[in-house]
């Protein structure tokens, strides 16, 4: 009677057993599917924010005009809009630039009137731009992390009146956005009609 009772017993954790496999195993036949990236909100393009100020704000055209005119670029006797944000240390040295959301290098470029850039992708046709940048860490075709270092911030001729920082840009298909109006909110967050908010 002990044998028939332990064997039976043993059955019984061994069914269990199997239908619990059963159950918890039974998606293990479809594809993996990566989805970090779509978790990941947008940050600042550096280590440390609250150790930074922002030097330039992006040009919006339904600002005010004191904000407006606070936000154009001048050089070689003209006016352009700030299609990004300047940002720089409160100390005014130089700092490393981070990946502000994960993604894929398409652009590494060296230009002294605009400053160094390093060009990112990702999912939705969203791209963000690194520039006024030196001693670039990554190439085109590296996939990087959010947070992953890209450069270190540098100067450039256009806009010398920031010194050293970072020039940073969000791109959605092809046109500027605010960057500050998506800091902490997902690439999904960006509208796919942005027309209408871009300079």
């Amino acid at each position: 009677a002990v044998f028939w009772y332990q064997n039976s017993d043993n059955q019984t954790a061994e069914n269990g057993k199997d239908k619990e496999t059963a159950e918890t195993a039974k998606d293990f036949n479809q594809p993996s599917v990566e989805v970090n990236s779509k978790l990941e909100s947008i940050k600042m393009p550096v280590a440390d924010a609250s150790a930074t100020v922002i030097k330039k704000n992006f040009y919006d055209k339904n600002a005010d005009k004191a904000e407006q005119e606070a936000a154009l670029v001048y050089y070689n006797n003209r006016y352009e809009p700030n299609k990004g944000i300047d940002v720089a240390a409160r100390d005014n040295k130089a700092f490393d630039v981070v990946a502000s959301i994960s993604g894929e290098v398409t652009k590494v470029e060296d230009d002294s009137l605009n400053g160094n850039l390093v060009e990112v992708e990702h999912e939705d046709g969203v791209v963000t731009r690194y520039q006024s940048i030196q001693d670039i860490e990554v190439k085109v075709g590296d996939k990087v992390k959010q947070g992953e270092k890209l450069a270190v911030s540098g100067q450039s001729l256009i806009n010398e009146d920031a010194g050293v920082h970072v020039h940073f840009e969000i791109r959605k298909d092809g046109v500027a956005v605010n960057p500050i109006e998506f800091m902490d909110k997902q690439l999904t967050s960006i509208p796919s009609d942005t027309k209408a908010q871009s300079n």
